[in-house]
């Protein structure tokens, strides 16, 4: 294209002047949300000043429209997308939560019982390896993260993960006679200092 053809910054601003309100009220009608609809617009007009050179002056205004629907449409299906992660992690929680008030609400257990546990789970963090012992008490009593655990032992993460999930499927497995409990066991048992 030569100089004329393209589409100089003065020509962006005298569109932008002209059009914005117009693009406003396009990209509001696929959003519903007139500051995200604004970032929409404003966002289309620097994608134009970065394509100037290839887009043709008879179909700029084409191009805009097309820029803004395109990137409402985007940002509908990206929010859809993490809409539906919100409330699958809700419901995820409130499962959790409600599986963990019943077992208090139902938890009888004497101090017998609290005693057998943690022997149990003394017993248990006893017969790990010297390794899996210092990543799950790293993770479960010092409350150190995969990564934290993996730079200071010089491991991967995915041996600090494989690590911790054996000891879990132990644990679960030494405390198969509390059943429905086990999970709030080893939630209680892991944020104690169980020597």
């Amino acid at each position: 294209m030569t100089d004329n053809e393209r589409i100089s910054y003065k020509m962006i601003e005298r569109l932008f002047k002209a059009q914005n309100s117009v693009l406003l009220s396009f990209a509001t009608s696929f959003v519903h949300d007139p500051d995200v609809a604004q970032d929409i617009v404003s966002d289309s007009f620097i994608s134009l000043i970065e394509h100037r050179d290839s887009v043709d002056l008879s179909d700029y205004k084409a191009y805009l429209f097309a820029i803004v629907r395109n990137k409402s449409l985007t940002y509908r299906r990206d929010n859809t997308r993490h809409q539906d992660i919100l409330e699958r992690i809700k419901k995820e929680e409130s499962a959790m939560m409600e599986v963990y008030t019943t077992a208090i609400e139902n938890a009888n257990l004497s101090l017998v019982h609290a005693d057998e546990i943690r022997r149990l789970y003394r017993e248990q963090l006893n017969k790990f390896s010297p390794l899996t012992r210092l990543i799950f008490t790293k993770s479960r009593h010092d409350g150190m993260t995969h990564k934290e655990i993996a730079a200071e032992l010089g491991v991967s993460e995915n041996t600090v993960r494989y690590e911790i999930s054996k000891a879990m499927t132990a644990f679960r497995a030494a405390l198969a006679d509390y059943g429905e409990f086990i999970p709030l066991i080893l939630l209680i048992l892991s944020n104690l200092k169980v020597g």
